[in-house]
C-alpha cells in the first residue's frame, strides 16, 4: 500500500491530473472486509486513483486483477468497483458489476443509484430505487438530489413529498431547496426553506 501511495505522490508531482475515488471510504471498506491479505489491500489502494480519461484502463486492469485475486465477490469490493466505473462514466461497467454481485447491501445499491443519477440515467435509478424493500435517508436523498440535478424538479418533488416522514431529515430538504436554486425559481425554494425544522450552514 505504501508503495501505491508513493506511486501517487510520483504522479502528482509530475502534474499529471488525478481523480481521487472515495479514498478513505474505500480504504475503510477494504480494511474491514474478511480474510483481506495485503495484496488485497493495495488492490483497494490502486483503486483510489481513477483519472477520467487516463486510468479509465487502469481500473478495468485492477477489477480483472480483483477476478484473479478472489476479491471480486466480496461486497465492499463489489460496491468499491460499481462506484469506480460510475465515476469514470462507465455506466454499463457499474451496472455490470452489480448484476454480477452475488451479495448487496444498502451500500451497494445507493452506489448504483448515485452513479445511474450522475450519468444522467434517472430511469435505472429509479428502477434500483423501486426494487429495494429497504430504503435509507440517503437512498431518498440520492434519487431527490438525482432528479433536480437533471432538470425533473416535479418528480423530486413528488418524492420528496411523499417520503416517510423519519427519512426527511437536513440532507433531504437541502438537496430539494438546492435543486429549485438550480433552476432558479428562488422564491420556491425561500418558500421551502422556511418550513424546514432545521437548518445548517449548508442550508443557507
Amino acid at each position: 500500500m505504501e508503495q501505491w501511495r508513493a506511486e501517487v505522490v510520483a504522479l502528482w508531482e509530475k502534474g499529471k491530473s488525478l481523480f481521487i475515488v472515495s479514498h478513505l471510504e474505500m480504504e475503510n471498506r477494504v480494511v474491514a472486509a474478511r480474510n483481506l491479505s495485503p495484496l488485497k489491500k493495495s488492490l483497494s489502494s490502486r483503486q483510489q486513483l481513477m483519472d477520467l480519461g487516463l486510468w479509465v484502463s487502469a481500473g478495468k486492469a485492477f477489477h480483472a486483477e480483483s477476478i484473479t485475486i478472489g476479491v471480486d465477490s466480496d461486497v465492499g469490493i463489489g460496491t468499491s468497483l460499481v462506484s469506480m466505473y460510475s465515476k469514470c462514466r462507465d455506466i454499463v461497467g457499474s451496472h455490470r458489476v452489480f448484476d454480477e454481485m452475488p451479495d448487496r447491501n444498502l451500500v451497494t445499491c445507493n452506489a448504483m443509484i448515485r452513479g445511474c443519477s450522475r450519468n444522467g440515467d434517472m430511469g435505472s435509478a429509479s428502477f434500483s430505487f423501486e426494487r429495494m424493500l429497504e430504503k435509507t435517508e440517503v437512498t431518498w436523498a440520492e434519487m431527490i438530489d438525482g432528479y433536480a440535478r437533471n432538470g425533473v424538479i416535479i418528480a423530486a418533488r413528488r418524492l420528496f413529498n411523499c417520503s416517510p416522514h423519519e427519512m426527511r431529515n437536513l440532507v433531504t430538504w437541502t438537496v430539494m431547496i438546492d435543486g429549485y436554486v438550480r433552476i432558479g425559481q428562488l422564491k420556491t425554494a425561500r418558500q421551502l426553506f422556511e418550513e424546514m425544522p432545521q437548518r445548517n450552514c449548508y442550508s443557507w
